[in-house]
């Protein structure tokens, strides 16, 4: 039970460190779209993407059973969002 119990805090860090990451590139992103307005659209797309990885590590905090989907189905999204830029 220890070992579940360190990788489900080990889970909850992971996304919050996930998002704020998110959120930080896509502020960069936002700065650097004053000379290539076509970041826009992965500013905002990485920005989502970063929110969701907040609030549903937010609710795996409060042991939600439909945050590790939400996590498993946000990572997804950005991988084929990314492959397909």
């Amino acid at each position: 039970a220890e070992t579940a119990a360190r990788r489900f805090a080990f889970a909850t860090k992971l996304a919050t460190w996930n998002g704020v990451s998110m959120l930080i590139g896509a502020a960069l992103e936002l700065m650097m779209a004053v000379f290539d307005h076509a970041l826009l659209l992965s500013a905002a797309v990485l920005g989502a993407s970063g929110w969701v990885e907040l609030s549903a590590g937010k609710k795996l905090r409060e042991y939600d059973p439909t945050a590790p989907l939400r996590l498993a189905l946000n990572q997804i999204v950005l991988m084929v969002l990314v492959v397909g830029y």
